[in-house]
């Protein structure tokens, strides 16, 4: 069934505002994120916004968040591309495209001319990525698994005895 046939057509991307996020509407994409199944660290979001509270982008459209992302800076040499999401009722009609770019733009516009600006991202969207300039560096595979009460194994020290 083509988007048409689904009620989902394009986007009047003239009728969105891209701004910067308030602190918020940042709370908002986590628990927007965390429905899906994404695991962002339970205190990320204020430690980003602390490292660079302008480094946050919002979507609206008719006074409602519909989308955003992270363009974190560390000063004018790095950046950070992350976060990155589309409130699912607005997918597949031209914003997340737009919205990526104008964030691709405003990192670059705050950063130096030779900056590196990184990003994380579906590994199957490496093609897509490509189009905006970036290059595949690496693939980072996460698993997590769940520990039980139980006895600890021969050479098993408290964690508090350890010298980091």
């Amino acid at each position: 069934m083509d988007k048409e046939a689904k009620g989902e057509t394009r986007l009047d991307l003239a009728a969105v505002t891209i701004r910067h996020m308030r602190r918020d509407e940042l709370d908002v994409l986590v628990d927007w994120a965390a429905a899906e199944g994404w695991n962002p660290g339970l205190h990320d979001a204020g430690v980003f916004w602390a490292t660079d509270p302008q480094g946050f982008i919002a979507a609206e459209l008719g006074g409602e968040l519909v989308g955003g992302g992270s363009i974190v800076c560390y000063g004018r040499s790095y950046g950070f591309m992350g976060f990155f999401i589309v409130r699912p009722d607005f997918r597949g009609r031209g914003l997340g495209d737009h919205l990526w770019h104008e964030r691709l733009r405003r990192i670059r516009e705050r950063l130096g001319d030779e900056a590196t600006v990184g990003m994380d991202g579906v590994f199957d969207m490496q093609a897509w990525y490509a189009r905006g300039g970036f290059e595949f560096e690496a693939r980072d595979l996460r698993f997590e698994g769940c520990g039980r009460p139980g006895r600890a194994g021969p050479g098993a020290v408290p964690i508090d005895t350890v010298a980091f």
